[in-house]
């Protein structure tokens, strides 16, 4: 969810933080790439490590606490 609250933050993703769940849907992957691109990061739509420090993240913690199905 740190990466959707920070695209947000950063004007990337719309929406209440409501609706916010902390997975890689859609609307995440659109808006992490338009981030990407406005960087000068390739613009995968994926969050990798230089995407993570870009937007402040840790990447350790930020793939560390990813949600899974099970």
């Amino acid at each position: 969810m740190a990466l959707q609250k920070s695209l947000k933050s950063a004007g990337f993703l719309e929406g209440p933080e409501q609706s916010l769940s902390g997975r890689l849907d859609a609307k995440t992957e659109q808006a992490l790439r338009a981030y990407q691109r406005a960087h000068d990061l390739p613009a995968t739509g994926l969050p990798d490590r230089a995407t993570a420090a870009s937007l402040g993240l840790d990447p350790e913690q930020l793939f560390k606490s990813a949600p899974t199905d099970e």
